[in-house]
């Protein structure tokens, strides 16, 4: 399981362990498959570099997980890294069709 969050049509997934198999491989091959209920799309995972881009995805994740606002103020109150991580956004793959005459 990953959490993720959506912003308007964007759809992001992250993670504070950048030596996780899904995030290694993503890395290595950006083409991935997202399974979100009953519904599977295959996308591409492209990492989130901008800090300012990380810290309003951040609030998203405060927005939907309480866990998330917790660990953030836990993490503040001991001295731990708040970052988010890695981020990625996935987008929808382009289905290409070469039609014939």
């Amino acid at each position: 399981m990953v959490w993720f969050v959506t912003d308007g049509e964007m759809l992001f997934v992250s993670s504070q362990d950048e030596n996780r198999d899904w995030v290694r491989n993503a890395r290595k091959d950006p083409s991935v498959e997202v399974s979100i209920g009953n519904t599977t799309r295959q996308m591409t995972a492209q990492p989130v570099l901008s800090d300012a881009e990380k810290d309003r995805i951040r609030k998203s994740y405060h927005r939907k997980y309480l866990l998330s606002r917790v660990y953030y103020i836990l993490a503040s109150l001991v001295g731990i890294s708040r970052e988010i991580g890695i981020v990625f956004e996935l987008k929808p793959k382009q289905i290409c069709s070469s039609g014939t005459n």
